[in-house]
Formats: C-alpha cells, sequence, structure tokens
C-alpha cells in the first residue's frame, strides 16, 4: 500500500510544471548562473542609487485634516522650516559679548536658504511719544548697542518686553534665541554646516543649542547610514553559523547566504527603480529579506540531504527533492507576501513602500531558491552517506519525534492553555500605548535631542500651533469690530490660563500691549478709529518679518479670518507635551472656544509640528486594517490551496498564538507602538504561516499513508517537518535580533518583539497546531514504522 502511494506521488510530481522548471534549470545551469550573475549587476547599480528619507516628521498621511488645514492656512509657512538657536550665557550678558551674539546672528541671516529672524535685538516694541504710539525694536535700529548707555536700554527692554519673554530671552535672562525661518526641502548639510562655522568663532561667553528639524534629520540619516552595514554583516554571520550548525558542509553554508545576499541586493535595487527611499521604517527590509529568505534555503537543503541517493541520474534525483518541497515553498513564499503586502492598507506612505519592497525580496529569495540553488547543486558531488544521517537521524529529527508520540495525551491541556491566552490577551490590547514623541527615537545623549531638550525647558519648546478664527463669509473686517475683538481676547485669557501654552502671538495680544502703552489699560481699545490706526501699526509690523514668519500669519487680508499663534510643551516636566496630554489641550481648547467665541466664529487648529499628535489614530487604523486584511487573504489562500476550510483556519493558529502573546509581551513590559513596531503583526502573519503550512503539508502526506496511527501521523510529521521549522526559526530570530543593536529604539523593539513572535508562533506550530490537527485522525492505532520523505 505504502510502495504503491510512493509510486503516484512520484509520478504526479515528475509531470508537474516546478518539476520540469528545476529540470530545465539543471540542464542550462551555466545560462542561469550567467543570467544571475547580468540581473545581479543590473539591480546592483541600482541600489547604489538607493536615496535616504531622514525626515521623521512625514508619516502623516497628506489626508489627514491636520495637514489639509495647513495647507489650507499656512501660506508661505508651508514651505519653511524654522531653525532655532539658544545662546546660553555664562557670565553676565556684556556689551562686548552682545556685539558678538549680534555679529553671528547677522552672519547666519546672510547665508544661502535663510530668511531674516526673530532675535533679541530686532523684537518689536512700543513707546509712548507725547499722544503718538512708536513702534521701534528692544535695540535701536534691531542693531546691537554701540554705548553703555544704550546697552542698558536694551538690557532694561529686554526684560521687560511681553513679546519677548519667551520669544527670544529665557525667564531668567541667561539664554538667548533667535528663530531662523529657512526655505524647507534644503539638505541639513547645506543648512547646518555653515551655521556652525560661524557658532564656532563665538567666544566661551556662549554655549550654544542647535535645535529644529535638521539636526534631527542629520542624526536620523547618520544612524540610517551605519545601521544598514551593521545589520547585514551581523546577520549573514549568524546565518552562517546556523548552516553550519545544522548541515556541517561548506556548500550548506555558502549556497544559502549567496543566494539571499543577492535576493537582498535585488531588493535594494528594486526600491531604488521604484523611487522608494530608505527610512526609519524601510530599514527594515535588507535584514527581512536576508533572513526571511533564507529559511526557503533551510527547506530545500533539508529535503536535499533527506532524499539524497547515489542514483545515475543527478538531474532527477535533484529537481525530485526541489519539487517535494516546493508546495511548501510557493506556500510559504505567498503567505509571507500577503502578511507584507497587506500593508498596502495603511495611511502612511513610507509603511506602504517597506510592506511593498520587503514582498517583492520575498519572491525574489524564493524564486532564486527554487531555480539558482538547483542549477548550483547540480554542479556539486553527492552528498555521503553520513551527512545524509546528519538531518535525518540528528538530535533535533529524534526530539521531534518524541514530540508527536506524546503531544495526544497534552491536547486538552493545550487547548485550555490557548483559552487562557485568548482572554489574556483581549485584557492586554485595550492597554496598549502608542509613542509620537519623535525624541523617543534617539540615544538620549545625542547632541540634537541634547540640544531640543535645552530649548523647550528654557523657552517652552518651539512646536508651534496655529488657532484661525473665521468670521461669517459675508462679513469683511469682521475682526476690527471692538466687540468681536473683545471676545477674541477673552478666548486669548482662557489661552494664557493653559500653563501649557509658553507663548501666544496674535492681532488681539499685540493690540491690548499697544493700547496699555498708550492709556496704561491692558484691553481691546473702545475706540473703532483706535483699532483701525493699531491694526496699519499691525501690518508694519508683519511687513518687517515677511509673510513666512510667525507674526506675519496671524494677519488676514480683508481681516475676515484671524490666526493665533500658539507655542506648546509639557509645563509639568519642561518637556514635549505628547498625546494624551495634547487630547486634554484639545479638549478644554474646545471648550474656551464655545464658552468665548459664540456660534459665528469658527475655530480649527493647524500646523505642521502637530501633526505627530494625530499620529495614534492612523497608527491604531493602519495596524487594525493590516492584521483583518492579511489574515483574510492567508485564510482564504490556504483554504483554497488545501480544499478545506477547516484546514485554512488551523494554518492561522500559530500566527494568532503569537500575535496574541506578542499583545500579553508589550502590555506586560510597556513597549509602546509607534511608525515602526506596528508592522510586527505582517511578520508575525507572513511567516507564523509558513510554519503552519509545512507542518500541514506533511501531515496530508503522512495521513495518506499511515491512515488511522495519530501516533505515528504526528511523530512522523514532525520529524520530517520539524527539523527544518526548528532550524528556520533559529535561523530568523538569530538573524532578525542585530535589529536589537539598532540606533533607534523603535527599531530595538521592532526586534525584540519579532523575535518574540517568531518563537511563539514556532512553539504554536510545533506544539498547539499538531495537538489540534490531530482531532482530524478518527482511530490511534499504532501500526508500523513508515515515513515518507
Amino acid at each position: 500500500m505504502h510502495a504503491q502511494i510512493q509510486k503516484e506521488i512520484n509520478l504526479n510530481m515528475k509531470k508537474s510544471f516546478i518539476f520540469k522548471m528545476v529540470a530545465f534549470a539543471e540542464r542550462h545551469r551555466y545560462a542561469i548562473i550567467i543570467a544571475t550573475a547580468l540581473i545581479t549587476i543590473f539591480f546592483g547599480y541600482f541600489a547604489t542609487k538607493l536615496e535616504i528619507e531622514s525626515s521623521v516628521r512625514v508619516f502623516l498621511p497628506k489626508s489627514s485634516k491636520i495637514i489639509r488645514l495647513t495647507k489650507k492656512y499656512g501660506g508661505k509657512l508651508n514651505n519653511t522650516e524654522y531653525l532655532m538657536i539658544a545662546f546660553e550665557s555664562k557670565a553676565t550678558l556684556t556689551l562686548e559679548n552682545a556685539t558678538q551674539l549680534y555679529s553671528a546672528i547677522k552672519q547666519i541671516e546672510s547665508l544661502p536658504y535663510f530668511h531674516k529672524s526673530i532675535n533679541p535685538f530686532n523684537v518689536i516694541t512700543f513707546q509712548k511719544n507725547g499722544t503718538k504710539l512708536d513702534i521701534t525694536t528692544v535695540a535701536e535700529n534691531g542693531q546691537a548697542p554701540k554705548k553703555e548707555k544704550d546697552f542698558e536700554l536694551f538690557k532694561k527692554r529686554l526684560k521687560n518686553d511681553p513679546i519677548a519673554q519667551n520669544l527670544v530671552v529665557s525667564k531668567d535672562f541667561g539664554s538667548f534665541a533667535a528663530l531662523f525661518p529657512v526655505d524647507s526641502g534644503v539638505g541639513y548639510e547645506k543648512i547646518l554646516k555653515p551655521v556652525r562655522a560661524i557658532l564656532k568663532n563665538l567666544d566661551s561667553s556662549f554655549k550654544t543649542y542647535v535645535a529644529g528639524q535638521y539636526p534631527i534629520d542629520e542624526t536620523t540619516e547618520k544612524y540610517l547610514r551605519t545601521d544598514v552595514p551593521k545589520f547585514l554583516l551581523l546577520a549573514i554571520l549568524i546565518i552562517l553559523f546556523i548552516y553550519y550548525f545544522g548541515f556541517k558542509t561548506p556548500r550548506a553554508i555558502l549556497l544559502p547566504i549567496t543566494t539571499v545576499a543577492l535576493g537582498t541586493l535585488w531588493t535594494i535595487g528594486t526600491m531604488s527603480i521604484l523611487h522608494f527611499k530608505l527610512t526609519v521604517v524601510s530599514i527594515m527590509t535588507p535584514p527581512l529579506v536576508l533572513t526571511l529568505g533564507s529559511s526557503y534555503s533551510i527547506h530545500v537543503l533539508n529535503q536535499y540531504y533527506r532524499e539524497t541517493t547515489l542514483k545515475a541520474n543527478k538531474i532527477v534525483w535533484i529537481a525530485e527533492s526541489v519539487t517535494h518541497i516546493n508546495k511548501t515553498i510557493l506556500m510559504a513564499s505567498l503567505t509571507t507576501v500577503i502578511g507584507f503586502i497587506s500593508l498596502i492598507s495603511a495611511q502612511i506612505r513610507q509603511i506602504r513602500e517597506f510592506g511593498i519592497a520587503t514582498s517583492i525580496g520575498i519572491v525574489f529569495c524564493a524564486i532564486l531558491s527554487l531555480f539558482l540553488f538547483p542549477a548550483v547543486l547540480s554542479l556539486l558531488s553527492v552528498p555521503t552517506e553520513a551527512q545524509k544521517k546528519r538531518v535525518t537521524k540528528d538530535s533535533i529529527t529524534k526530539l521531534m519525534g518524541k514530540i508527536g508520540n506524546n503531544l495526544l495525551r497534552f491536547r486538552n491541556l493545550i487547548l485550555i492553555i490557548i483559552v487562557l491566552i485568548i482572554v489574556l490577551s483581549l485584557v492586554s490590547i485595550r492597554h496598549i500605548k502608542y509613542q509620537t514623541d519623535f525624541t523617543k527615537y534617539y540615544k538620549k545623549q545625542e547632541k540634537a535631542i541634547v540640544d531640543n531638550l535645552y530649548v523647550v525647558r528654557k523657552f517652552g519648546g518651539f512646536v508651534y500651533g496655529y488657532i484661525t478664527l473665521t468670521g461669517p463669509a459675508d462679513k469683511n473686517n469682521y475682526f476690527l469690530d471692538p466687540e468681536i475683538l473683545r471676545k477674541v481676547a477673552n478666548f486669548e485669557k482662557k489661552l494664557k490660563e493653559n500653563h501649557d501654552i509658553s507663548y501666544i502671538s496674535s492681532f488681539a495680544t499685540y493690540l491690548q500691549i499697544m493700547n496699555k502703552t498708550m492709556i496704561g489699560k491692558y484691553e481691546i481699545p473702545k475706540n473703532r478709529g483706535l483699532i483701525l490706526l493699531l491694526s496699519r501699526y499691525f501690518k508694519a509690523i508683519a511687513s518687517t518679518t515677511g509673510d513666512n514668519s510667525i507674526i506675519g500669519t496671524v494677519i488676514h487680508k480683508n481681516f475676515n479670518k484671524l490666526t493665533v499663534a500658539i507655542r506648546i510643551y509639557n509645563s509639568d516636566d519642561n518637556n514635549y507635551m505628547l498625546e494624551p496630554r495634547f487630547n486634554t489641550f484639545i479638549k478644554k481648547l474646545i471648550k474656551d472656544e464655545r464658552e468665548t467665541l459664540g456660534p459665528d466664529i469658527k475655530a480649527e487648529i493647524w500646523g505642521d509640528n502637530l501633526s505627530p499628535f494625530f499620529l495614534s489614530e492612523t497608527l491604531a487604523h493602519d495596524l487594525l486594517t493590516s492584521v483583518l486584511f492579511s489574515a483574510l487573504l492567508i485564510f482564504l489562500f490556504t483554504a483554497i490551496a488545501f480544499k478545506s476550510l477547516l484546514l485554512g483556519i488551523f494554518s492561522l493558529i500559530p500566527m494568532l498564538i503569537g500575535i496574541m502573546l506578542n499583545f500579553i509581551f508589550i502590555y506586560l513590559f510597556k513597549i509602546p507602538l509607534d511608525v515602526i513596531t506596528i508592522t510586527f503583526s505582517s511578520v508575525a502573519i507572513g511567516v507564523g504561516v509558513d510554519t503552519s503550512i509545512h507542518l500541514i503539508i506533511q501531515f496530508n502526506r503522512q495521513r495518506k499513508l499511515l491512515i488511522n496511527d495519530a501516533n505515528k501521523i504526528l511523530s512522523n510529521t514532525l520529524q520530517i517537518s520539524g527539523r527544518p521549522i526548528f532550524l528556520t526559526t533559529i535561523s530568523l530570530i538569530s538573524g532578525l535580533s542585530v535589529l536589537i543593536l539598532s540606533s533607534f529604539t523603535p527599531i530595538m523593539y521592532f526586534g525584540i518583539l519579532v523575535s518574540m513572535v517568531l518563537f511563539t508562533t514556532a512553539i504554536g506550530a510545533l506544539i498547539v497546531l499538531p495537538a489540534i490537527l490531530s482531532f482530524l485522525i478518527r482511530n490511534h492505532k499504532s501500526e508500523k514504522n513508515t515515513q515518507i520523505y
């Protein structure tokens, strides 16, 4: 019976398309090798052209409401970044070092891509001149004082001017700042290098801090350039060791690593051709392709040694062994691709590109394993009997057989544990946190992080938000009405009571400051004529700083709109505001708006700096949609491939167990999810189903041969499929564990989560899945020891 079934299987196999293709590759092995070399040269050329996208603030989709409002109201601010330079005075400010400070600021302003700054010398202030109001600057003509008398007046104004406080001078008068508008889209090298050269010439009177997005981008790109080679080199070394441990032959070390290295190079070249950039998300693509692709080589090698023979026709033997495993590789690679390609449902572009690039890499590795691999093997000598025994009778194989023999005794306990995991994961997933603070991506001692945090603590940060107030569409000059302006002033009064707002710049605020200078009362003028006069002054202020300045943004043509510029931070610990606190901030803002502005005025908050606060909603959406989308596709695919809805469901079990255990792990160890770590689910889904497929295919083969013997079916299944599953899991975990060494905290967490999920899905495939599959075996009789290769 067994021999007849085996004969039918071999006959059908030789008629298959894969058998014919592999045999063709072996007969034309030199052509295959040459073609592979030419393709590698082609992709290698483009791989050198791969560009880097270092910004970590571009992850929110352009369709997001906050992005749309920023485009709508931002004007020239949409093309402007801000570089804030803080100067910490090591001693009392003197006329001499004030002159040096002014000189450094003017030199920076003269650089390409820089615009006129807001600094301690040119901040607008007001003074009463008889019955007139003079608009002037804190320092005369906005320049450094030249005489001691002028210097003392400058210091007095700077200390007392409400506009300057927290904008260009700290409350303790020990730090000064200049805010430079810079053209966006300019590389950080063109911005930071000349700035640092100028700051270097300052004497020891000041310690300088450069804050803003450009220093962060510089640090990010530095990490990206150093982490990729580090990841690949360490992953290659680890995978080489695993291959040696599993097979102990040179061909089993050199051929697989060559295959996955080529697949990885092709992937990087494809990314460049598709104009995908290397980001903090796609940095994981090369090590993932390298390690995930290695699993296919292990499956081929395992079957190659298992079926090794001294038959005269080597081409037929190798083609048979590869064809024997081709269903596993094809289904496994397709489910892995589905796991990653499901990320195209993500709203975040960088995550979509990561999913597409990694999927392409998996396909490359699968193709090379099925065709280049056997083409090269056909050139080598036949393995020895000792090498075959190392695969079929080593300690790993024996351990897997023992597990199979004992599964039936513990399957009820296994089912109870599964129920417990489901309950705990449902509790844990409700408490998962999302990380949107970009400073947490880096090491605390990084200069860019240190400088940015210094500015936050001394000046209340530099995260600007804008609240645009819109009046009725048919009323021009609506916000020049004294009654309406008093509503705006009451709204701003509420804002100023919020300690998380470190600075406010608005038309109403300036009006009240100017009115206090004129008549001693900090209030909106009662006389509309005075408001019109002061509005012209205000337009003059805006024109002195340009349309791309913070001040120039707060007024609108015809005064039918009014914008309040605010700077926010976490006042409790002098740090960046994070999303939970920002959500509370927004709720209070809405409440204050309703209480003070009335139904005729619509308020909308916007600003590029605020986009990270709206990211967790996108992350939660992307996590849910990618998991559901990929799980559904994989279920349909496996159900059709196995011609069984039940086996389609069973194939998902190890993956689901791995994800649920990871959610418990995330909750217990308080690991936050972000744009990088949420993608662990795609790895879990794709790879978790790989192991299920391999085991189910072998289980079906053994069930055809042994029919009723449950113990022997499970034992043989695990002896044959358990070894490559064990080795691939060790290889994947070891290869991806290099991510733990990343300079980026999220990638380090990703390495931990992926390693955990690969371990748990392997346990699910080797213990839980066989126990559940055993329910498909009707009787449990013991028959002779028979197995199929």
